[in-house]
Protein backbone atom coordinates (compact mmCIF):
# COMPACT_ATOMS: atom_id res chain seq x y z
CA UNK A 1 0.00 0.00 0.00
CA UNK A 2 3.17 2.81 0.62
CA UNK A 3 4.35 1.92 -2.88
CA UNK A 4 1.11 2.70 -3.97
CA UNK A 5 0.66 5.89 -2.92
CA UNK A 6 4.55 6.83 -3.24
CA UNK A 7 4.15 5.81 -6.70
CA UNK A 8 0.96 7.71 -7.51
CA UNK A 9 2.67 11.03 -5.48
CA UNK A 10 5.35 10.60 -7.69
CA UNK A 11 3.94 10.57 -10.74
CA UNK A 12 1.95 14.28 -9.74
CA UNK A 13 5.03 15.48 -8.59
CA UNK A 14 6.55 14.52 -11.88
CA UNK A 15 4.23 16.48 -13.70
CA UNK A 16 5.00 19.39 -11.76
CA UNK A 17 8.20 20.05 -10.98
CA UNK A 18 10.34 16.15 -11.70
CA UNK A 19 13.62 18.32 -10.67
CA UNK A 20 12.38 19.18 -7.36
CA UNK A 21 13.60 17.87 -3.93
CA UNK A 22 10.06 17.12 -3.29
CA UNK A 23 10.24 14.70 -6.43
CA UNK A 24 14.06 13.51 -5.27
CA UNK A 25 12.25 12.83 -1.36
CA UNK A 26 9.46 10.50 -3.26
CA UNK A 27 12.24 8.26 -4.98
CA UNK A 28 14.01 8.23 -1.96
CA UNK A 29 11.09 6.88 0.21
CA UNK A 30 10.52 4.68 -3.30
CA UNK A 31 13.58 2.76 -2.45
CA UNK A 32 13.41 2.25 1.09
CA UNK A 33 10.06 1.17 0.42
CA UNK A 34 11.24 -1.20 -2.39
CA UNK A 35 13.63 -2.25 -0.43
CA UNK A 36 12.03 -3.43 2.29
CA UNK A 37 9.74 -5.28 0.18
CA UNK A 38 12.86 -7.28 -0.74
CA UNK A 39 13.14 -5.26 -4.74
CA UNK A 40 16.58 -4.67 -4.41
CA UNK A 41 17.20 -3.81 -7.71
CA UNK A 42 14.09 -1.20 -7.81
CA UNK A 43 15.27 0.43 -4.44
CA UNK A 44 18.72 1.02 -6.08
CA UNK A 45 17.45 2.26 -8.80
CA UNK A 46 14.91 4.88 -7.21
CA UNK A 47 17.66 5.46 -4.88
CA UNK A 48 20.02 6.79 -7.69
CA UNK A 49 17.62 8.86 -9.14
CA UNK A 50 17.63 10.29 -5.70
CA UNK A 51 20.57 10.71 -5.29
CA UNK A 52 21.20 12.70 -8.39
CA UNK A 53 18.39 15.01 -8.22
CA UNK A 54 19.73 15.62 -4.31
CA UNK A 55 23.46 16.50 -5.72
CA UNK A 56 22.27 18.87 -8.69
CA UNK A 57 20.00 20.79 -6.50
CA UNK A 58 21.07 20.34 -3.08
CA UNK A 59 25.39 19.06 -3.06
CA UNK A 60 26.43 18.28 0.54
CA UNK A 61 23.58 18.01 2.30
CA UNK A 62 21.88 15.58 4.64
CA UNK A 63 19.49 14.60 1.77
CA UNK A 64 22.82 13.50 -0.13
CA UNK A 65 24.06 11.42 2.40
CA UNK A 66 20.69 9.78 3.26
CA UNK A 67 20.78 8.84 -0.30
CA UNK A 68 24.93 7.60 -0.31
CA UNK A 69 24.00 5.67 3.07
CA UNK A 70 20.96 4.14 1.90
CA UNK A 71 22.66 3.21 -1.88
CA UNK A 72 25.85 1.78 0.92
CA UNK A 73 23.07 -0.50 2.68
CA UNK A 74 21.82 -1.79 -0.65
CA UNK A 75 25.24 -2.47 -1.80
CA UNK A 76 26.05 -4.15 1.17
CA UNK A 77 23.01 -6.11 0.83
CA UNK A 78 23.38 -7.39 -2.37
CA UNK A 79 27.15 -9.00 -1.47
CA UNK A 80 28.97 -6.01 -2.91
CA UNK A 81 30.84 -4.63 -0.30
CA UNK A 82 33.52 -2.51 -2.39
CA UNK A 83 30.67 -0.23 -3.97
CA UNK A 84 28.83 -0.42 -0.31
CA UNK A 85 32.10 1.28 0.92
CA UNK A 86 32.63 3.61 -1.34
CA UNK A 87 29.32 5.27 -1.26
CA UNK A 88 29.41 5.06 2.61
CA UNK A 89 32.77 6.63 3.26
CA UNK A 90 31.15 9.63 0.60
CA UNK A 91 28.50 9.88 2.82
CA UNK A 92 30.65 10.16 5.78
CA UNK A 93 33.37 12.64 4.47
CA UNK A 94 30.00 15.02 3.39
CA UNK A 95 28.21 14.58 7.05
CA UNK A 96 31.68 15.27 8.72
CA UNK A 97 31.99 18.70 6.49
CA UNK A 98 28.00 19.45 7.78
CA UNK A 99 28.34 18.39 11.58
CA UNK A 100 30.96 16.16 12.86
CA UNK A 101 29.22 15.23 15.95
CA UNK A 102 26.05 14.11 14.34
CA UNK A 103 23.50 11.79 14.26
CA UNK A 104 24.38 11.06 10.37
CA UNK A 105 27.62 10.48 10.88
CA UNK A 106 27.21 8.41 13.66
CA UNK A 107 24.79 6.08 11.37
CA UNK A 108 27.71 6.25 8.36
CA UNK A 109 30.25 5.44 10.73
CA UNK A 110 28.30 1.96 11.98
CA UNK A 111 27.44 1.61 8.30
CA UNK A 112 30.90 1.35 7.42
CA UNK A 113 31.30 -0.52 10.63
CA UNK A 114 29.24 -3.44 9.03
CA UNK A 115 30.70 -3.93 6.41
CA UNK A 116 33.91 -4.01 7.74
CA UNK A 117 32.91 -6.77 9.68
CA UNK A 118 31.19 -8.60 6.81
CA UNK A 119 34.84 -7.90 5.41
CA UNK A 120 36.27 -10.38 7.97
CA UNK A 121 37.39 -7.43 9.95
CA UNK A 122 37.17 -8.88 13.90
CA UNK A 123 37.43 -5.78 15.40
CA UNK A 124 33.52 -5.20 14.53
CA UNK A 125 31.22 -6.93 17.29
CA UNK A 126 28.28 -4.55 17.45
CA UNK A 127 25.56 -6.28 15.16
CA UNK A 128 23.25 -3.34 15.37
CA UNK A 129 22.84 -2.11 12.00
CA UNK A 130 20.80 1.31 10.62
CA UNK A 131 19.99 2.92 7.21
Amino acid sequence: MARDYLQRALAIIEELDPNSLTFGAILGSLGVVASDQGDLSAARDYTQRALAIHEKLVPNSRAVTSSLNNLGNLARDQGDLSAARDYLQRALAIGEKLAPDSAGVSISLNNLGTVARRQGDPGRVNDFETT
